[in-house]
């Protein structure tokens, strides 16, 4: 019986570095998950309510001047991707692919912070046992 404590104490003790190595990174990761949020809430916030404004109030004959009125260097997706709807308006089929491409991108960005947010008690749990 002590041959067993000792095996499962071992196994145990061994885990437990690698655990707490990946809290610490994980931990870091949220982190920056965070802060890039944050740059992100405020990109947004500073753009949003001139874009939705526009995009009331938009009708085909002033497709041209809500392109031109559109960030040039901007970094989130939903400006780049209304930059290509605008390029491609004649072509419905593009459109629905670039839409498609948008939705892909979406869940991309917020694919890490679903990992995080289920790896975090997993390795929680772990480290705990």
């Amino acid at each position: 019986m002590n041959i067993i404590s000792n095996i499962l104490y071992w196994i145990s003790t061994g885990l437990l570095v690698p655990v707490i190595v990946l809290l610490i990174f994980f931990f870091i990761r949220a982190i920056i998950l965070i802060g890039t949020f944050f740059g992100q809430y405020l990109q947004v916030k500073k753009h949003s309510e001139s874009f939705y404004a526009r995009i009331v109030k938009l009708t085909p004959a002033t497709l041209d001047s809500f392109s031109e009125a559109l960030p040039e260097k901007s970094d989130t997706i939903v400006t780049a991707y209304a930059k290509k709807i605008i390029a491609s308006r004649d072509n419905h089929a593009r459109i629905d692919l670039l839409l498609s491409e948008y939705e892909i991108e979406a869940d991309k960005e917020l694919s890490t912070s679903k990992v995080l947010t289920k790896m975090g008690p997993i390795l929680g749990l772990m480290g705990t046992l």
